[in-house]
């Protein structure tokens, strides 16, 4: 079986999935620099309007957010989550 030339160079393993203690700090400091890093290294490898092997930047920004809300909540967070009774307030456009 023949396969396609990988483009660019292999993506490093600790990049493409989150583990909090491969990462220095807390949960969420850990999860701020592991989005640095795989932004830093999407930008250093690929230019903004390829596909790298972590996908687009929507790609990586819906995994990222995917990642983030399977996390605990950050206790440094002052206002926590919001809830509503009736529904968000006119012309709330969201995060």
């Amino acid at each position: 079986m023949r396969r396609r030339q990988r483009l660019g160079p292999a993506v490093p393993e600790e990049l493409c999935r989150f583990v909090p203690s491969e990462w220095p700090g807390d949960v969420w400091t850990a999860y701020k620099a592991w989005k640095q890093a795989r932004k830093a290294w999407m930008d250093a490898n690929y230019p903004k309007d390829v596909i790298g092997p972590l996908g687009d930047r929507l790609d990586m920004l819906l995994f990222e957010r995917d990642t983030r809300l399977r996390l605990p909540p950050d206790p440094r967070d002052a206002q926590g989550p919001i809830h509503w009774t009736d529904g968000p307030p006119p012309g709330y456009v969201g995060d």
